[in-house]
């Protein structure tokens, strides 16, 4: 299969990224200091309040639920509305939470399908290149077509 063998090509190559739809902000007091690794970096919070960007999306729906933020710690989310959200640290115990994926500094991207759909969203804040492959865990491999203009767009390449 073409998709098997491109996957093989570009694997190596992709920048592994988490991808925000609809993005939202998202802020959590904490009394305790964390430190855990997402993707290859290393995260140090301290005390006070920490601030993320999610999926409105998946906010609305967990709404007074308790989720985790993906290789992070567990929230309840306590306030959603159309700009931001609220939470409450509810400890580091992973098993049986939805995971929720987040950024801390957000940047503008583009996505565009081969039928004719684009999504808009946000990535961890960096400076793109043009030709750059990243992959976007639950959506696939992209190419970077352009860095100019009001937001970078990349291109779906496969799953």
């Amino acid at each position: 299969k073409l998709s098997a063998y491109n996957k093989e090509f570009i694997q190596d190559k992709a920048r592994r990224e988490t991808f925000i739809d609809d993005p939202i902000k998202l802020t959590v007091p904490s009394h305790e200091e964390l430190e855990f690794e997402k993707e290859g970096k290393k995260f140090v919070f301290k005390r006070g309040l920490h601030e993320f960007y999610v999926s409105k999306k998946e906010m609305i729906i967990s709404k007074g639920h308790v989720v985790r933020l993906r290789n992070a710690y567990n929230i309840k989310i306590n306030l959603v509305d159309e700009f931001s959200c609220e939470g409450s640290f509810a400890g580091t115990d992973a098993k049986g939470k939805l995971i929720v994926p987040w950024i801390q500094e957000m940047a503008d991207l583009e996505l565009h399908f081969p039928d004719g759909t684009k999504k808009a969203g946000a990535i961890e804040k960096q400076e793109l290149e043009k030709g750059q492959y990243l992959y976007f865990d639950k959506i696939g491999f992209f190419i970077v077509d352009s860095v100019s203009g009001k937001r970078p767009i990349a291109w779906f390449t496969h799953e």
